[in-house]
């Protein structure tokens, strides 16, 4: 008999990634078939004969049993064994009845068998060739082989996991991903979320991690989770070498965060919908709050979406909070969505699915990049960025893996390889190659965005709340 290959399901919530077939999975799956066939064949065959007691698994020398507990746990040949017995056994009667026995079709198919007067022994023949087993010995077989399938999907001790949770594209996240087990041979489980979802998600699971390292996406989430304790303090050796805008990151984390790339915040119209329609060219953000944009404007939430909590700082920096709430009001009106993640509105205007598309101009980018007729636009009044970063969670099963982790992000090597994903923001590594593709600090007019008031957990709730009782749930 041969064992055919299976197909492993992937992971993650939005993007199911390309995923490596899990040996001891598949071989767990194999003993748990051939546990469950041993039940079925005992539930049609009748009650097992009381005739025996139990002896120690590992002493049995039948061809049946000659498998040790420790060759169970690393070979698919018992659930072959189990198959090819129950194959050559008489089909028991429709009925199951009292003291049934399983016949073989011959005494002498069965020669490795003990005779009747072996009382010691738990598999015995009687004197017509039946092959009969106690209960007692059945329920040890079946337990062994629960014990081995378990130990066999069990990941080993030496073997070496990572759960990554990425808020970056998802080019990019499979990129970080292939490239480290490349490299490294450890096996990475990637999830891929926007930055919100990714905050709940550690935050849910405080009381037992799933997830090791966090990586990407805006870093006022990594801040508040800095700021609760969910992330684990380290301290690159790489860190001198890191931006200052990076460095101050991590500074403000007491080194539970960092940051890994710096992106501006601004939004990008449709060239041949503004044409159509013939309305004027935005250029500020008070533009976009004009009623002639009634329905034309879309933007992620902020309750999901890092980037449209970004736009919320951003604007309350800018304006003062009653203002910038005033304002938002205004700009309600004209939003004809709210998406889940802050990447979709950089598609969505590229597509012409919406004229106007608030998200960070490396996202939009790449519609430019990509040939759709789009202009993006840095606000006349100023704008605030983010500081992509990265936090190793706290209590991360797989510490020195998510360490390794770390440290491979850091690289200038690994962080000049963003363009082949389509990825344009501006790298933390000094020595880092800067794409040709990301926006000139010095064309843009960059807020003194304050990431440690923004990123605390007050803070951040309060605007939050705010936001859902004065503009999302306000009528149009």
């Amino acid at each position: 008999m041969k064992l055919s290959g299976a197909r492993s399901d992937g992971r993650g919530a939005n993007v199911v990634p390309q995923r490596r077939v899990d040996t001891n999975r598949f071989n767990g799956g194999v003993f748990g078939l051939g546990v469950a066939v041993l039940l079925v064949l005992w539930r049609c065959g009748g009650e097992i004969v009381f005739d025996a007691d139990f002896a120690d698994l590992t002493q049995m020398n039948t061809d049946f049993l000659d498998l040790t507990v420790n060759s169970l746990r690393s070979s698919a040949a018992f659930c072959e064994i189990c198959i090819k017995k129950i194959l050559t056994w008489d089909r028991p009667s429709p009925r199951p009845r009292v003291g049934a026995r399983l016949k073989r079709p011959h005494p002498a198919a069965a020669p490795m068998l003990h005779t009747a007067n072996d009382k010691k022994h738990p598999v015995q023949n009687n004197t017509q060739g039946e092959m009969i087993m106690s209960k007692h010995t059945f329920r040890g077989i079946a337990a062994a082989c629960a014990v081995a399938a378990l130990s066999a999907t069990a990941p080993s001790a030496n073997a070496q996991n990572l759960n990554l949770l990425c808020n970056a594209t998802i080019d990019w996240c499979e990129l970080m991903k292939n490239k480290f087990e490349a490299e490294t041979g450890i096996k990475t489980s990637m999830t891929r979320r926007s930055s919100g979802e990714a905050y709940a998600q550690i935050r849910a699971e405080s009381a037992n991690p799933k997830v090791d390292v966090w990586w990407a996406g805006t870093g006022d989430p990594h801040l508040q989770a800095a700021s609760e304790g969910l992330t684990e303090v380290y301290q690159s050796p790489q860190l001198a070498k890191l931006q200052p805008w990076a460095r101050k990151v991590a500074t403000a984390s007491g080194n539970r965060t960092v940051g890994i790339y710096l992106g501006a915040l601004g939004y990008a119209y449709n060239d041949k919908l503004l044409a159509s329609k013939k309305l004027p060219a935005p250029k500020c953000w008070s533009d976009l709050a004009d009623p002639k944009y009634k329905d034309e404007v879309q933007m992620p939430d902020p309750n999901s979406s890092g980037t449209a909590y970004t736009m919320l700082a951003t604007l309350v920096q800018l304006m003062g909070e009653d203002k910038a709430f005033d304002y938002m009001k205004r700009l309600h009106k004209n939003v004809n969505q709210y998406t889940k993640s802050g990447v979709a509105p950089s598609q969505a205007v590229g597509r012409g699915e919406t004229l106007v598309g608030i998200s960070f101009m490396h996202d939009l980018m790449i519609g430019k990049v990509g040939g759709f007729p789009v202009t993006i636009v840095t606000p006349c009044e100023g704008t605030g960025y983010e500081i992509g970063s990265m936090s190793i969670i706290k209590g991360a099963r797989n510490m020195t893996e998510a360490k390794r982790f770390y440290e491979f992000a850091l690289r200038p090597d690994i962080q000049s390889l963003s363009p082949s994903a389509k990825a344009y923001q501006i790298p933390s590594h000094t020595e880092a190659k800067v794409p040709a593709e990301s926006i000139k600090p010095a064309d843009v007019k960059l807020i003194d965005y304050d990431q440690a008031k923004y990123g605390s957990t007050e803070v951040r709730r309060a605007l939050l709340k705010r936001w859902g009782d004065e503009v999302s749930s306000a009528p149009k």
